[in-house]
């Protein structure tokens, strides 16, 4: 089963007054993998310019932009196409310059300590079975229930879980967080999903992965409750957010910055 997706993506910054300079990391270009094939990709930038692009150590395609001399806005738009195809969550490999054992580490951003065993101890099956990693993915989404505006893009799981609120990074950061403290190496995903009820959307989605020995990267979108599948669009992993942020970078002058994100995900 596939489908193909249109992705059109638009995220624009304003300034009362004009930037002394920006440089900034996109990160908003899909590879091929073995459950999506690139047929067309675009990244536009208006009021900017690319410099370079380069692939980072996690296998993401990274593209280096800087602002013209005095702007007070500039825009980023990428679409394109995606054909997806059901592979049941499993990503295999997807080559990296990171070793897998690093995925083991916390991060701030993951990091529950021993909250973590309110999940983990719940679970049914063997430590890191794909039934195990189910049953954990159904715990967090139990415990922690989704709310938009409770938590933001530098809150991290631990936020989430005292909150009992969170959105798709919070469950995929509680996600990798668990699977960590017992050893399992796990990782933060971001990327489209096709919505059923509306093409227009305000963010990009997030899930998380684990590494299980017999299959490769294995996905689990704790919000939904499911395994990405046809519907999903991968863009880039990391340890958690802050490697996968689709803009990152510093700005020097301009005040009152105003973000704006026009984002639309159909089927073709």
């Amino acid at each position: 089963m596939t489908k193909t997706l249109k992705i059109e993506h638009q995220t624009s910054y304003s300034y009362r007054t004009g930037l002394a300079y920006a440089v900034l990391q996109l990160r908003l270009s899909p590879v091929s993998t073995m459950g999506q094939e690139i047929e067309d990709w675009q990244c536009l930038i208006q009021g900017g310019k690319e410099e370079f692009t380069f692939t980072d150590q996690n296998g993401n395609l990274v593209k280096l932009i800087t602002s013209d001399p005095d702007t007070n806005a500039f825009e980023i738009k990428v679409t394109g196409t995606v054909k997806v195809l059901d592979t049941n969550g499993v990503a295999g490999e997807i080559a990296c310059s990171t070793p897998t054992w690093l995925f083991k580490n916390q991060t701030y951003l993951t990091d529950l300590g021993n909250l973590s065993t309110n999940f983990t101890s719940k679970c049914a099956g063997d430590v890191g079975s794909i039934a195990w990693l189910h049953s954990l993915s159904a715990e967090i989404k139990d415990k922690v229930r989704y709310k938009i505006s409770e938590t933001e893009t530098n809150s991290s799981a631990l936020d989430a879980v005292q909150k009992g609120l969170g959105v798709c990074q919070d469950h995929a950061h509680i996600f990798i967080g668990c699977c960590r403290s017992v050893g399992i190496p796990s990782r933060y995903v971001s990327g489209y999903l096709l919505l059923d009820e509306a093409e227009q959307q305000t963010a990009m989605h997030a899930w998380a992965e684990a590494f299980v020995p017999s299959l490769g990267w294995v996905g689990f979108d704790v919000s939904n409750g499911v395994s990405p599948d046809t519907k999903y669009v991968r863009i880039a992993q990391g340890r958690d957010y802050r490697d996968v942020a689709p803009v990152k970078g510093s700005i020097f002058g301009g005040l009152e910055e105003v973000m704006s994100v026009n984002l639309i995900v159909q089927q073709q």
